[in-house]
């Protein structure tokens, strides 16, 4: 039995005088929230334009059964004409539980996990999310005065 439940899925942008440094921010604060899985770390420059993207994922085992995955994608661009950049913050949040139901036994199990666990691993997963929210949010505003 697999279920994979996605919270939120959320995507802002906003200016940066270094998309790239703001990127490399954003995942560094982030990082120590779980088990951090970078994807893609890429700074581009085509004579004026400079392109980066960061993709990165966090995983946080909420038992031996469910966990939390955050999926986060940082695409940002500058031209040298211009002092500041942007920035593009694309994020999931996703609840996967998976319990092998190999006989009775599990599949009465699994069951039972839905019926009594599961509520508790969503309430944390909801409670991760919120404050992953608050990080990202914070940094923002930093960044913005």
């Amino acid at each position: 039995m697999i279920i994979e439940e996605t919270f939120l899925s959320r995507e802002f942008t906003f200016e940066t005088a270094n998309p790239y440094k703001t990127a490399l921010e954003i995942e560094d604060r982030l990082k120590n929230l779980g088990n951090f899985i970078e994807r893609k770390n890429t700074y581009e420059t085509d004579g004026p334009d400079h392109r980066v993207v960061v993709v990165f994922d966090i995983v946080t085992k909420i038992d031996e059964y469910s966990k939390i995955m955050v999926f986060v994608e940082l695409f940002g661009n500058k031209t040298t004409e211009s002092t500041k950049g942007t920035i593009t913050v694309k994020t999931s949040f996703i609840l996967k539980t998976e319990i092998n139901e190999y006989g009775t036994v599990s599949q009465a199990f699994g069951e039972y996990y839905v019926s009594k666990f599961f509520s508790r691993a969503k309430k944390k997963a909801e409670k991760h999310t919120e404050n992953t929210i608050k990080i990202m949010d914070a940094f923002v505003k930093d960044t913005q005065k």
